[in-house]
């Protein structure tokens, strides 16, 4: 329906989802081993205290019993401590001292310590050198972090990366509901959740799975004979390519599995040619020779043909006698428009 879904926020979300202007924010109670007595802990808390200012105050409550190391492991996965300006890799790492700081507050509540110029607020140790040196997870790891903790990706997708998906497939998930014939043909690229290993009557191995990509999901059947092909890549969250048919009819039509093959193969065994696009006006030598490295170090049968264009737009298509074939992928694409510029590789599928 187009409408933002916010990530949850320890300074933001209530315990439920709300509308937020024209959005939708997560509610903490809705993140995986949080649960509705630690969202409305963290709620009290901020209301009595004020915005969390550090991870040290999200722990700061003396009452506390229920805000424990899987609560907080999920809420940084989640990216519900975004707000407070350290990356989640961080945060995460400073899980242990943040239990620490609250059995310190718990101890001098409980012994009625005072401070030092009469205070009763302790204060949050310093965060190691270490921690604050610590670089922040890489995309793939913190969608994947993500999906562990909201069963979702929501500031991103794995398959967003992915220049050429468009040309692999007939269909995305969403375009899926405009075919109507039955056994139709389709192919498609998702990443696959919620596999279940089944059983036919002659006891033979099957499986069910939804396969999504980033305009929705659809579910899968693999009988007997094409999952005893492609069983190894029928996994959670792994990238595939398949080729497939629909059967059932309306709410419960699914497609079956044809062929199947991870996604980084696709990219290689479905491509017919690579087209690199080359100013020659004043190409230097260190270019070339960059370019003709990153070549090398992807050997394969696709062929390669090289764009040569002037400045009067005259253009050339020709192949080299050195480099005929590669072997395709987003990686090469990717080092090569950093030489040449963007939109400088053309994989035609």
């Amino acid at each position: 329906m187009k409408i933002p879904v916010l990530p949850p926020d320890i300074n933001e979300s209530e315990s439920h989802f709300r509308v937020e202007g024209d959005k939708i924010r997560f509610g903490l109670a809705a993140v995986k081993n949080v649960g509705e007595t630690a969202a409305l802990d963290i709620i009290r808390l901020r209301r009595e205290q004020g915005k969390f200012l550090s991870p040290f105050d999200v722990v700061r409550d003396p009452e506390n019993r229920v805000i424990n190391k899987r609560v907080l492991e999920s809420l940084i996965k989640a990216g519900a401590f975004d707000s407070l300006g350290l990356p989640r890799s961080q945060c995460f790492h400073l899980i242990d001292k943040m239990l620490e700081f609250a059995h310190e507050v718990q101890r001098a509540k409980a012994t009625k310590q005072t401070l030092l110029f009469g205070g009763d607020r302790l204060e949050p140790p310093e965060i190691p050198a270490d921690v604050r040196t610590m670089r922040p997870w890489d995309e793939a790891l913190t969608l994947s972090y993500e999906k562990d903790a909201l069963g979702f990706y929501i500031s991103g997708h794995p398959l967003a990366q992915y220049k050429n998906l468009r040309r692999l497939i007939s269909h995305t998930m969403i375009e899926l509901d405009e075919i109507r014939d039955f056994g139709s043909e389709v192919r498609l690229v998702g990443i696959i959740s919620g596999v279940k290993a089944l059983k036919t009557k002659k006891d033979e191995s099957m499986a069910a799975f939804a396969l999504e990509d980033m305009s929705g999901r659809v579910d899968v059947v693999a009988f007997p004979e094409a999952f005893r092909k492609y069983y190894e890549y029928i996994h959670e969250d792994t990238q595939v390519w398949l080729r497939g048919k629909f059967v059932g009819e309306d709410d419960k039509r699914k497609i079956q599995v044809v062929h199947m093959m991870p996604l980084a193969d696709a990219f290689q065994s479905q491509a017919k040619k690579v087209v690199i696009r080359i100013f020659v006006p004043g190409l230097e030598d260190t270019v070339l020779d960059s370019l003709r490295d990153i070549l090398e170090k992807n050997p394969g049968d696709c062929p390669v043909f090289f764009e040569l264009e002037t400045p009067h737009v005259n253009k050339v298509v020709t192949q080299s006698v050195e480099v005929k074939g590669v072997a395709p992928s987003e990686t090469m694409a990717q080092a090569i428009e950093d030489i040449l510029g963007e939109d400088s590789v053309v994989i035609e599928y």
